[in-house]
């Protein structure tokens, strides 16, 4: 029997009835999940009950947005223009109104605004002469302390108590072939509970030169009232996780293999709570009738009710 290996980035959820957890018998439904998708659309694996869950619902032009602002960001003022607003979750529980900022020399900002509070929830910023610009100026670059440094000041002025927050992922990159083609320093900074991160995080990219050109905060502070989980709790929860790998891979395949590589805590829209496991998966296909591809989306999360 000839077979092949595939790799594929697998994100699986479970969500816990946290009440449920010293139940003698767990039973569970299973959900697919599958980013990408950005409507409800049954489908059928591997013969399980699978639903696809948005996270974006709905892009419309909101008419009683208005049609224009002068927004004030990070010591810089833009007038920009209405673009459009998108609606989060089935239930339309969040939605966030779009404004554009462009000038006749390349430069481009866009800006999203929570369409209740007026936040700003995400920013990012285009210049394909930035980097020009700051050599010809001879603007002084920045390490990676200072540019920390900038990032910390910057969110310290938002609208939510930042010392809750932790740094739990920072990167380094060259720049090249992104908007702004300049190096830059990515942080990320989120809640944590019971040692594991949730997705109430700022994610903030600045520049070597000290500018942040890319700033995402989408429903800060929704982790505040998260319940904290006991030892017990977490031990359930991958005990189960292991149970729906075994259960779904198990005389499917010829083998498999997983590795988690990173779990997060969050909140779905309607108000449960959620452990995602981010899993690299090695699956090996054999060659009577089995697809990964066909069957099994690459960015998917399990939802497992328990």
């Amino acid at each position: 029997m000839k077979t092949k290996i595939s790799i594929c980035s697998v994100v699986l959820s479970i969500v816990m009835m946290l009440s449920s957890c010293a139940a003698s018998e767990t039973e569970y439904k299973i959900f697919l999940h599958d980013s990408s998708s950005y409507y409800s659309k049954p489908k059928d694996v591997y013969g399980l009950d699978i639903l696809y869950m948005p996270y974006l619902l709905e892009t419309y032009d909101r008419a009683d947005a208005p049609r224009s602002l002068d927004i004030e960001f990070n010591g810089s003022s833009y007038y920009v223009e209405y673009s459009d607003t998108k609606v989060f979750s089935s239930d339309g529980g969040f939605a966030e109104d779009g404004y554009s900022y462009k000038t006749e020399d390349g430069v481009f900002a866009h800006f999203y605004l929570d369409t209740e509070t007026g936040e700003i929830t995400s920013y990012l910023y285009s210049d394909k002469n930035y980097l020009s610009r700051k050599e010809e100026s001879n603007a002084k670059k920045l390490d990676r302390d200072e540019c920390f440094g900038v990032v910390v000041q910057f969110l310290a002025k938002r609208s939510v108590d930042f010392s809750v927050y932790e740094l739990t992922e920072e990167s380094q990159a060259s720049g090249v072939g992104t908007l702004y083609h300049a190096p830059y320093y990515k942080f990320t900074f989120s809640r944590v509970i019971n040692g594991i991160r949730t997705s109430d995080d700022f994610k903030v990219i600045v520049t070597c030169y000290g500018d942040i050109v890319d700033y995402e905060a989408r429903s800060p502070g929704h982790m505040k009232n998260a319940k904290e989980l006991s030892d017990e709790e977490i031990s359930l929860v991958r005990k189960t996780f292991d149970e729906m790998m075994e259960s779904t891979f198990n005389g499917k395949v010829f083998e498999y293999s997983y590795e988690v590589k990173d779990i997060e805590y969050t909140r779905l829209y309607d108000g449960k709570y959620v452990l995602v496991y981010k899993v690299d998966m090695i699956v090996i296909e054999t060659e009577d009738g089995f697809s990964l591809e066909e069957h099994f989306p690459t960015h998917c999360s399990f939802i497992i009710y328990v």
